[in-house]
């Protein structure tokens, strides 16, 4: 029960006395203005954080209660699809606060092969097959694995694409159930969560944290790393619902500090600020409507302007996000207007077949032929493979010739993919440039395995 200043007590009620300094007690305590060094925070402020703190408290972040399992593989090939796996670890992890138990399980795994072991992929975490010739089969090792993982959320370095789908495979063809656990992958948290980061793969967060300078892409350690990248995350992802918990309130603790006169600067002109624009979003007006009715017209009607005058311009990146989205609604409006068939299907063909810009508008009518229109010389045509059918450049630059993209790595028809790739390539009269990375989402690539088709000296490659 919140208690006014001269309001009685109920009996048995546990009570927060605001206004009146009050230790902390079995039946309650009280809330005053708090000085924090030279800086006074208003009782609403103060009430703000107690909310959150309790609300915040009642609420575990995830790390707290759940229980973990780290998994890492090393494999012989960087292309999921078809990749045998010559290592494997998994860390169980628990918490708070998500401390490694000693339950590490590792073990080397023995493919198909010889062959199933790549020199690029052995560079790498420098396993051949004289390590790996006398170990055991995958599915001597999935049981065990498995019985680790049960009941766990299961996190890893590009978990999703990578480690997951690759023991989703050996189970199935090991004759075990395929796994189906929740899944937590630190590569996508991180960009979501640390999107200024020039790159997010797990040695680009060790080193902006300084968990680590090396990386031995080896399962074991690269377990340890992950674990280690994983509990920073969770510090963040706690801080993150720590600005959501009760952002609704924020338009009255933002009165709360006009009403009160403390200083407005530090965190109570942030507050101030982030109390305006969330009002002028319409969160919170349950609350106001509430405050206007105890208060009068008054000070109502300058409790409002108050907070208008502090609702600072549209950020830039709110305005690039409405300008797209205008963008998008006349696309949108655009297709409905020129067919019968608004299904998103439709839509998303119409889309990919869309013409590329290739022309500027011109005041000279007499340029190329065309009224109105110049040829772009200082442009760049941007389209898919698909959409590049039947056109030609003198120069022409396809991305992403790896071996996960031509084939897919999810592809059923390989043959179909080398009939995309040779479209690509064929485009070009006079020049192609093939681009692709040798590591993407902490992973090692390789050049399309269609290219090697081609006679020696086709390609020209430059580092």
């Amino acid at each position: 029960v919140l208690v006014g200043e001269d309001e009685p007590r109920p009996a048995g009620a546990f009570e927060i006395r605001l206004g009146q300094e009050r230790p902390v007690s079995g039946d309650g305590f009280g809330l005053v203005a708090r000085r924090a060094r030279a800086l006074d925070h208003s009782l609403s402020t103060v009430a703000w954080r107690l909310g959150q703190g309790l609300l915040m408290r009642f609420e575990p972040v995830v790390g707290e209660e759940e229980r973990f399992v780290v998994l890492d593989l090393e494999t012989g090939s960087p292309h999921p699809a078809d990749a045998e796996p010559l290592e494997v670890a998994a860390l169980p992890l628990t918490g708070p606060p998500l401390a490694a138990r000693d339950g590490l399980f590792q073990s080397l795994v023995r493919p198909s092969g010889p062959t199933a072991i790549g020199s690029g992929a052995s560079r790498l975490h420098g396993l051949t097959w004289r390590d790996v010739r006398e170990a055991p089969p995958p599915a001597a090792v999935l049981p065990e694995l498995l019985a680790l993982l049960d009941g766990a959320t299961v996190v890893g370095h590009c978990l999703e694409s990578f480690d997951y789908p690759i023991l989703r495979r050996l189970a199935v063809r090991a004759g075990l159930p395929p796994p189906a656990h929740p899944l937590l992958d630190s590569y996508k948290l991180a960009r979501r969560l640390v999107p200024d980061l020039r790159g997010h793969g797990l040695l680009d967060l060790a080193r902006a944290w300084r968990i680590a300078d090396q990386q031995e892409h080896r399962a074991a350690g690269d377990v340890r790393l992950t674990a280690e990248v994983f509990r920073r995350l969770l510090a963040r992802l706690r801080r993150e619902r720590e600005l959501d918990a009760l952002a609704e309130t924020l338009p009255l603790v933002a009165v709360g500090i006009a009403a009160s006169g403390v200083p407005e600067r530090v965190e109570n002109a942030t507050l101030a600020a982030a109390g305006a624009r969330t009002a002028a979003w319409g969160q919170g007006a349950a609350l106001l409507a509430r405050w206007r009715a105890a208060v009068g017209a008054g000070e109502a009607a300058a409790g409002d302007a108050w907070l208008a005058a502090r609702n600072r311009p549209v950020p830039d990146e709110d305005a690039a996000w409405e300008r797209l989205r205008e963008r998008w609604r006349s696309a949108v409006d655009a297709f409905r207007e020129a067919g019968a068939d608004d299904s998103l299907p439709a839509f998303l063909a119409y889309a990919r077949l869309a013409q590329a810009v290739d022309f500027l508008p011109s005041g000279d009518p007499s340029r190329d032929g065309e009224p109105g229109r110049a040829a772009a010389l200082d442009r760049v045509a941007l389209l898919t493979v698909h959409a590049a059918k039947g056109k030609e450049w003198r120069l022409v630059c396809l991305l992403g010739a790896e071996d996960d993209q031509y084939p897919f790595w999810t592809s059923e028809d390989e043959a179909e993919d080398r009939r995309v790739l040779y479209v690509g390539m064929t485009r070009a009269r006079e020049r192609l440039l093939l681009f692709w990375t040798r590591e993407r989402e902490g992973r090692r690539r390789e050049l399309s395995r269609f290219l090697a088709a081609l006679p020696p000296g086709t390609i020209v490659h430059r580092p």
